[in-house]
């Protein structure tokens, strides 16, 4: 393990008022040592630390670097080292731990392999998971505190596509990667691929309850298609399952804070956009950033106008829709068009009102910037290994091959284009 990491923390014991709901449920599925194992198809790390140590002692592999959650606990346990006994680890790190404890109940099923090598168990069943846990930081292990907010689980782990991993935002492994030039980049590998694609995800909200703050299409486009059950929705690529809303309750902010792992969410929002969240800042802030609004900014038009056109956006489509910069700029010629009728009002003067000549010096902008798969969003995302820039980021995660050379689609980054 890492000893340079911080020092031995005390333990925080947080309390929600949503604790009221129900809590930790681990149910049946990962009680079994045999289930957990099989989380680990990707370890990459059975040099380190072996798989069936660590699924033996309560542990699922979480998809991100050397990450495990232990399923009775919560406790997450990162950055192993060789000679690492990770029964003392997790004895150390969370010794209120009920499957340290040998408590009565904890169900724990050992994996007994058959001559083929599997025992199995029922592999229909997924459990839900609600929990406030323990926050603690402890020689290169950390585990993040999960706030009983927004209920979440993701129930099957999301995998890397064999990238290295990094720490790209702080007390978090992400399964961001680099490819082989050391060029960040995203997987392509979504765990529902049939909800790929926005226009699938919001088919599925026919029974979305009518009384709900979140609407249908800003929960689809933070990546989220409906269960059916309640107000349930979950992430077509990390499989986060997120419910209990509260009115106040942003689609995009939920699903970051809840898993920001998610490399849909990252790439879509930007890593700063998680890493605010997980640090409790006005995330919002970041739509100045944005290529839509760089692009328009850049033409120099003024940062009180673009705001102007965001307000009055916002108050029509609702918070969380996408900014495109052909409406964006739009929205900002209206303002100024509108403005500057005033000044020539007030001041007497006849100028004829065109803004036609203006606007056709964006069209060539419009035309190369839109994604050419919804025709819809712009493009900002790149693929790799052919370097083709095509779509929006949300489709760019759903694409299995260019539409350009055909080439296989291994993973996508994100570009800004002005």
């Amino acid at each position: 393990m890492d000893e340079t990491s911080d020092a031995v923390g005390s333990i925080e014991r947080r309390v929600f008022p949503s604790q009221r709901r129900q809590v930790a449920n681990t149910a049946t599925f990962y009680k079994s040592e045999e289930n957990r194992l099989k989380t680990f198809r990707d370890w990459r790390y059975q040099e380190i630390v072996r798989k069936e140590d660590l699924a033996r002692n309560g542990f699922m592999y979480t998809g991100s670097g050397d990450k495990v959650r232990c399923v009775y606990c919560n406790g997450m346990l990162r950055q192993w080292d060789r000679g690492d006994v990770v029964e003392e680890e997790h004895r150390r790190n969370y010794p209120e731990c009920p499957f340290i404890l040998e408590e009565n109940g904890v169900g724990n099923v050992p994996f007994h392999p058959t001559t083929n090598g599997y025992n199995h168990t029922d592999d229909s069943y997924v459990p839900e998971v609600r929990s406030t846990t323990s926050a603690r930081r402890d020689q290169g292990h950390d585990i993040d505190p999960i706030e009983d907010r927004c209920g979440a689980y993701r129930s099957q782990p999301a995998y890397t596509n064999g990238h290295h991993v990094s720490d790209a935002v702080s007390g978090a492994n992400n399964s961001t990667g680099e490819d082989e030039s050391g060029e960040r980049c995203y997987s392509t590998s979504p765990r529902n691929p049939r909800m790929a694609v926005e226009p699938s995800r919001l088919a599925t909200f026919d029974g979305w309850p009518a009384q709900m703050k979140q609407k249908p299409k800003e929960l689809a486009q933070a990546g989220l298609y409906y269960t059916g059950d309640g107000d349930k929705v979950k992430c077509f690529h990390c499989d986060v399952l997120l419910y209990n809303w509260d009115p106040e309750d942003d689609p995009f902010v939920e699903h970051a804070r809840w898993f920001p792992d998610c490399e849909y969410i990252r790439l879509v929002k930007g890593e700063d956009f998680v890493r605010d969240v997980k640090n409790g800042k006005n995330v919002h802030d970041h739509v100045m950033q944005t290529p839509a609004v760089l692009a328009v900014l850049y033409e120099g038009h003024t940062v009180d106008t673009v705001q102007k056109a965001l307000d009055a956006m916002k108050a029509k489509d609702g918070p969380d829709e996408v900014i495109s910069a052909e409406r964006l700029l739009n929205t900002v010629l209206e303002i100024e068009d509108a403005e500057n009728s005033t000044v020539r009002h007030v001041n007497g003067v006849d100028v004829p009102e065109d803004v036609t000549k203006l606007r056709n010096e964006y069209e060539d902008l419009k035309e190369k910037q839109l994604c050419k798969i919804c025709m819809d969003k712009d493009m900002e995302v790149i693929f790799y290994p052919c370097k083709h820039i095509v779509c929006c980021a949300s489709c760019g995660m759903s694409v299995r091959q260019c539409p350009i050379c055909r080439k296989r689609v291994q993973s996508v980054d994100k570009v800004f284009m002005s």
